[in-house]
């Protein structure tokens, strides 16, 4: 019976310059890589997985224009994946991380099929690898799985808890306008220079609602000091 594999490699240390920029990169991308093969039921082909790198070895690769993908390129370039649907090729990094815009588009979105010249110096692989659009989205991929591993993601920066109480605190300040423009209410209001303070409909509706809503006036500790500018915007 025929078996596929998903291939995750290791990244090695060797003594280049190039390589030594690169190893913290690599050794990233091989992070986001641990996979196994999802098998197709229908034709008992390995599924490429769009948000995985795929470094799929078949017994043999289908011909095209007389030569075929060879798994030995994985060793050669980690960031290499091929698509068995497709018979192409692709960058992952670049598919990942990268946009319609780039001149490297065989790599990132259709896909990349020419094997004859895939080693030559100057064009396919080697091409590809040198170029800045290819080195730009290695460093977007290492920042996303830097953030992901320190849980910077901004889903994560507030606990569900503190979330909570930010969505009452706008709610609440919604109602106020709310309430203001239905009845066709002015925001703004005089403002007394004695006791440096806004006596608009909007201000005075909201500092009363902090005095009766003791929920509110808990969330209020917690809006960060250089916010309060929101106010100001509110009331033009």
């Amino acid at each position: 019976m025929n078996s596929w594999v998903i291939k995750t490699t290791k990244n090695s240390s060797e003594n280049t310059t190039e390589n030594n920029k690169t190893s913290e990169s690599t050794s990233y991308i091989n992070k986001t890589s641990e996979n196994t093969s999802i098998i197709n039921k229908t034709n008992n082909q390995p599924i490429f997985q769009t948000h995985k790198k795929n470094q799929i070895i078949l017994p043999s690769y289908p011909n095209v224009g007389g030569r075929s993908f060879r798994s030995q390129w994985f060793k050669l370039f980690d960031w290499l994946e091929y698509c068995p649907e497709k018979s192409v090729a692709f960058c992952y990094p670049c598919r990942i991380v990268g946009n319609n815009e780039t001149k490297e588009i065989a790599f990132s979105v259709t896909g990349y099929s020419n094997w004859k010249k895939a080693l030559e110096n100057n064009k396919g692989f080697y091409k590809h690898q040198s170029s800045s659009s290819h080195r730009i989205c290695i460093t977007k991929l290492v920042d996303k799985q830097k953030r992901v591993e320190t849980t910077t993601e901004i889903s994560t920066l507030l606990n569900e808890n503190v979330l909570e109480k930010h969505k009452y605190y706008v709610k609440s300040i919604f109602e106020i306008i709310i309430f203001l423009v239905v009845n066709e209410l002015p925001f703004r209001g005089d403002f007394d220079l004695e006791m440096q303070e806004d006596k608009g409909l909007f201000q005075s509706l909201f500092r009363y609602t902090l005095k009766k809503d003791t929920k509110l006036a808990e969330c209020a500790k917690l809006i960060p000091q250089n916010a309060t500018y929101l106010l100001d915007l509110l009331i033009c």
